[in-house]
């Protein structure tokens, strides 16, 4: 009798080690499949794609491809002089419990060519892409997640300049089908620890300690086309951003808020907002040392503000709300006018 049940608890085994080897099996393949319809897929749409030899790999909980010497570039017109990216090795999995969840790592040092035709060499300690959505096509989710990275950045005088950011984690959701006022995508991230390129004078310091946001893009999103044609799509379809500023922590500055923007006439950004600003001496005091802000600029602000808070206890108090605008590329602070923005320039017909 024992020897009957020992047996059939072995085959049970083997069963089971056999299901679970072709269920790998298999979503291996599909992955393998689905990646390899992607790459033509993308080659189909004008981009080129390359790659070196892909194998298969994990066990047991997942199913990967390894890719190596992955590279792909084009993109326009949506992106007008096209980008390029250079992986030697990038690794796609997938949880055999959840395979419409994709992971995607790429290691080693990053070549980036950006539009203007600027190269890019990044390397992080850590960097994790995860797409999910699966069969649904009213949805698709963008997580990304991060640690140590450094981007090598060329400077003018031939020279390289970094820029690093300890972590960074973020999630972008698309909602391609949404309707006019409907939401069309939403946006949260985090990222701590930035030091900015040095060689240039930043409005508050070179580094950044902490900045963090969400927000919801209101539609719908324009098909793939020339950025002027998509912005003016866009605004002519109602589209605004709503965002919300949870921590901004740089130089003298520490500042939530929130905002509603949107595209005016001339596809320039416009609305209004409100924001909760510590330390805002130091803040105004920094922006017109590294020539933000004109002398007179400041000091009107300071005064306004210095009103708005108050002087209780006869030391002027640190912390305020202040309402923004942003009107004909011009910031405004209570109809002060702070900041002339430069001109967004929309390439395309």
């Amino acid at each position: 009798m024992r020897r009957k049940i020992l047996i059939a608890v072995c085959g049970l085994l083997i069963l089971g080690c056999a299901a679970g080897a072709a269920h790998w099996y298999l979503v291996a393949s599909r992955l393998d499949a689905g990646f390899q319809a992607w790459v033509n897929d993308r080659r189909g749409q004008g981009w080129s794609v390359r790659i070196g030899s892909v194998g298969r790999g994990g066990w047991s909980s997942s199913a990967s491809l390894v890719v190596h010497d992955f590279e792909i570039s084009g993109g326009e017109p949506a992106i007008p002089g096209g980008i390029a990216w250079f992986t030697p090795r990038l690794v796609l999995s997938v949880d055999l419990l959840d395979p419409w969840h994709l992971t995607i790592v790429p290691e080693g040092l990053q070549a980036l060519r950006l539009p203007d035709g600027t190269s890019v060499s990044v390397v992080a300690e850590t960097l994790e892409l995860g797409l999910s959505g699966g069969t649904d096509p009213d949805r698709m989710m963008l997580e990304v997640s991060g640690g140590g990275i450094r981007a090598d950045l060329p400077k003018a005088d031939g020279g390289q300049s970094a820029m690093s950011v300890e972590t960074m984690e973020g999630r972008l959701e698309l909602l391609p089908t949404a309707a006019a006022g409907d939401k069309a995508a939403s946006f949260q991230f985090t990222i701590n620890g930035v030091k900015l390129p040095s060689g240039t004078r930043w409005p508050l310091g070179g580094q950044v300690e902490v900045v963090s946001a969400e927000g919801t893009v209101l539609g719908p999103l324009p098909e793939t086309a020339p950025p002027r044609v998509a912005a003016t799509a866009w605004r002519d379809a109602g589209g605004s951003v709503e965002v919300q500023l949870h921590s901004l922590t740089w130089g003298p500055l520490s500042a939530t808020g929130s905002a509603t923007l949107a595209l005016d006439e001339e596809l320039q950004p416009m609305g209004a907002g409100t924001g909760h600003i510590v330390g805002y001496k130091g803040t105004f005091d920094a922006l017109g040392s590294n020539g933000v802000l004109t002398h007179s600029a400041v000091k009107a602000a300071k005064a306004v503000l210095s009103l708005m808070a108050g002087v209780p206890g006869g030391r002027e108090r640190q912390t305020i709300d202040v309402p923004l605008t942003l009107q004909f590329r011009t910031l405004s602070m209570r109809q002060i006018p702070l900041a002339l923005l430069p001109e967004v320039e929309w390439a395309g017909p």
